[in-house]
């Protein structure tokens, strides 16, 4: 089953409509008109499986060496599962993701807080 096509996300309160741009076997990509925001949904089936989601966006900031300058940045966050071919089932997968993402997101972000200020 596919994702939903256009998909919608909500970032800061601020939903965005992503339509689906790009297929390439087992890859999926969904962007906003502008390509701000990016949603890239990948399959890689080998010795191992791997699911990748995936989000890119990028803006325009002042330039901090140039004051008369903006330079464009960039930034993702993904998730992966990296699972052998046999011997997890998707609802086992899910069991681990589900734990992981709850512990990060306990508290108001608490611990993906303490991973992007270098905390371990």
């Amino acid at each position: 089953m596919s994702f939903a096509d256009p998909l919608t996300i909500s970032l800061s309160g601020t939903p965005y409509t992503l339509p689906r741009v790009s297929v390439e076997g087992d890859k999926v990509v969904y962007a906003t008109g502008d390509r701000t925001v990016i949603v890239t949904v990948d399959h890689d089936y080998g010795r191992r499986n791997r699911h990748v989601l995936r989000i890119d966006t990028k803006k325009v900031s002042p330039d901090p060496y140039r004051d008369d300058e903006n330079v464009e940045l960039t930034m993702s966050f993904y998730m992966v599962f990296d699972v052998p071919k046999d011997g997890y089932s998707a609802a086992e997968a899910l069991v681990f993701a589900s734990g992981l993402t709850a512990m990060a997101t306990a508290s108001s972000n608490a611990n993906f807080t303490k991973l992007l200020n270098g905390e371990s």
